[in-house]
């Protein structure tokens, strides 16, 4: 595995984290109000 494939997964990890994070807050969003 080269470096840019690396790059490529570790890219699409942070997605996949920052996407799970907005799920997180609108679950709270919406149990809060």
């Amino acid at each position: 595995m080269n470096g840019r494939e690396r790059e490529r997964e570790r890219e699409r990890e942070r997605k996949r984290e920052r996407e799970r994070e907005r799920e997180r807050e609108r679950y709270l969003y919406k149990f809060m109000c």
